[in-house]
């Protein structure tokens, strides 16, 4: 009895330590790489580092001067971080100061000392200022070379703090390559690392590049609304970035320039004057100056435009912004034709496009030769301008067209990404509830009859668990109307290959319905609905096993098509699997066809991350229904 008694004790005693003293968790150590900035400010040196830092723009060659007094017995007592942290400040002199010999001499010492003495911070952060000083002077490819390598490094050591950074720049420097859909995944990759951090000026530097992004796309409300954004952050949190400020303020003046909106225009320009002085470093007084141009030249004074977009592209520092220095020359043009000077805008824009080409930058190569053949028609040189109209022009609708689905496609993958990631989470959670409950079931299965009830009320619930987690899954990657996939199953599909074969090559080929607006209107949803129904089925009566279709949205279905000989007849056969014969609906018998666009040929792997086959077949598509519809049209590699 005593053995029986200690026995039960022991069972209840181990029970209760699996049900409630030790439940299952999970852990993530990680090492976080510290700001050597976080400790300088302990000490009397450290500080002395911090100021002369925040001076080195304002003031340089003072810093200089103090850095300079600094014997050889005193230098000997530096730490290797303090010794590091002074020759940055002094290449941040050199550079504030415009003298390239110092400043490649000092970064020269600096990368040497960090690379003997494995000093992880500085090499990302001087990655990341090497990569923000090329993105200024326009090298483009250099400065992604540069953050490309700090992103890695940054992730690999958990340097958030410069993640950050990194993330704002590469998403610059992307954008600045009108690679827009890489600019927009570093931007709200550093919005989401970001809520980590609420009171770092990131965040709002985040909200102004994406806005940014929109007004390269001419979306100018999207634009101003992610701007708004990046200011109240500003305000709320009350950042001591005067810069930053004053860049949100001119970004916003600009669009409200281009919405023709002088008076709000005029209001954020000068609200953006107030974070510049005369300490202020000469990139912000350029943009000042280029900010304040145009909007004269919106006001209609163009004598005063001519004169401030004059004194930026001729000021001291201007070569060192390339960019910059092309779109004052662009802005002193407006201003001469608008004075009825064409041959004083005619020669500053064959300026700015020779910058533009030297730097490679498509977008502004674009808008200079579209301004060039506006002046060319204005003063009858008609068969001049007429040649650079129709290329430049072509050129412009091709990169925003292709850069508004780029961009797009990015967001919807991300969303879709995020839906996924968040149900692959539940389900995890459920398994390790269900773990849990399989071993309390184990404990208790030594209670006779009431491990028997307890056994099978668990079983029930495990069933109807199982059956709710099919049915989730079912719902979430099915169109509910036409029972085809949706575009959740194709993004799972391109990465995971379990319809599609991974090792064949295919086209996205996207079918549209003719005319279903008309439809709907005139027939109501349910005949809309019902016609959408029998589209998919014939559709998909065309594929075969390794092929998928897909509901995109609306009227418009994607299948991606093996490649093969049989090719263009399988897509003829598309055509008339609708056309065929009409359709049965609550109105009657309705004839029904659809347009096809094809792209060209890309292996399944590639399906994951590029969105040109998307745009590609969109692009085709658009032209079938351009041509008169019910027809196929295949894009010519």
């Amino acid at each position: 009895m005593v053995i029986g008694a200690c026995g039960l004790v022991l069972l209840i005693a181990a029970m209760l330590d699996v049900l409630y003293f030790h439940p299952i968790s999970f852990s993530d150590e990680t090492t976080v790489l510290d700001s050597p900035e976080v400790a300088f400010q302990n000490t009397a040196r450290g500080q002395r580092l911090l100021e002369w830092r925040g001076l080195s723009e304002s003031d340089p060659a003072a810093v200089l001067a103090q850095i300079s007094a600094i014997n050889a017995a005193q230098l000997a007592t530096y730490t290797e971080r303090e010794w590091a942290y002074l020759h940055w400040i002094k290449w941040h002199c050199h550079l504030a100061l415009n003298q390239p010999s110092e400043q490649k001499e000092t970064a020269a010492k600096l990368t040497a000392f960090i690379e003997e003495h494995g000093l992880t911070w500085f090499e990302i952060k001087f990655n990341i200022e090497l990569a923000e000083l090329y993105l200024r002077r326009g090298d483009y490819q250099t400065g992604l070379e540069f953050i490309d390598m700090a992103v890695r490094q940054a992730k690999t050591h958990n340097a958030e703090l410069l993640l950050l950074n990194a993330y704002n720049i590469g998403g610059i420097l992307y954008n600045s390559t009108n690679q827009l859909k890489l600019s927009q995944l570093y931007f709200t990759q550093g919005l989401v690392l970001g809520e980590k951090y609420p009171d770092n000026e990131f965040n709002a530097r985040f909200y102004n590049n994406l806005g940014l992004l929109y007004v390269h796309l001419e979306q100018w409300e999207k634009a101003l609304t992610h701007l708004q954004s990046a200011r109240e952050i500003f305000e709320q949190q009350g950042l001591d970035k005067p810069s930053l400020m004053q860049v949100i303020l001119l970004n916003e003046a600009f669009v409200y320039i281009k919405l023709g909106d002088g008076e709000k225009a005029k209001q954020a320009y000068l609200s953006s004057v107030k974070y510049l002085s005369d300490a202020s470093p000469p990139f912000y007084q350029i943009l000042d100056l280029k900010g304040a141009a145009r909007l004269q030249n919106l006001l209609g004074e163009h004598e005063k435009g001519l004169q401030l977009a004059t004194a930026c592209h001729e000021h001291p520092y201007a070569t060192s912004f390339p960019k910059q220095l092309g779109i004052c020359l662009l802005i002193a043009a407006r201003s001469a034709m608008a004075l009825e000077d064409p041959e004083r805008a005619l020669a500053d824009i064959d300026r700015a496009i020779a910058i533009f080409l030297l730097l490679d930058h498509k977008r502004w190569q674009i808008q200079a030769h579209l301004e060039k053949a506006e002046v060319l028609e204005k003063v009858g040189r008609s068969d001049e301008a007429l040649p650079l109209y129709k290329t430049y022009h072509e050129r412009q609708r091709a990169q925003l067209l292709s850069e508004v689905y780029a961009l797009e496609f990015a967001l919807e993958t991300q969303k879709i990404q995020q839906e996924r990631d968040l149900l692959n989470t539940q389900n995890d959670l459920k398994v390790v509830q269900l773990s849990k409950e399989k071993l309390r079931f184990r404990v208790l299965l030594v209670w006779a009859v009431l491990a028997v009830m307890i056994a099978l009320v668990m079983l029930r619930r495990a069933q109807i668990m199982r059956h709710k987690n099919l049915e989730l899954q079912d719902i979430s990657f099915r169109d509910q109307l036409t029972n085809v996939h949706n575009r959740r199953f194709y993004q799972q599909e391109v990465e995971q290959f379990e319809v599609l074969n991974k090792h064949a090559s295919y086209r996205v080929v996207l079918a549209d319905i003719d005319w279903f607006k008309r439809i709907n209107d005139q027939y109501g949803h349910e005949v809309g609905d019902q016609v959408l129904v029998q589209t998919a089925r014939a559709l998909q009566s065309v594929l075969n096993q390794d092929e998928m279709l897909v509901r995109w949205g609306g009227e418009e279905f994607l299948c991606l098509m093996r490649d093969d000989a049989r090719l263009s007849a399988r897509v003829t056969s598309l055509l008339a699997a609708v056309n065929g014969k009409p359709m049965t609906t609550a109105h009657g018998m309705m004839d029904v066809s659809v347009s096809v666009g094809v792209s060209a040929v890309y292996p399944a792997a590639s399906l994951r991350t590029n969105a040109t086959a998307f745009v590609e077949a969109d692009q085709c598509l658009y032209q079938a229904k351009d041509a008169g519809r019910n027809r196929a049209v295949f894009h010519c590699d």
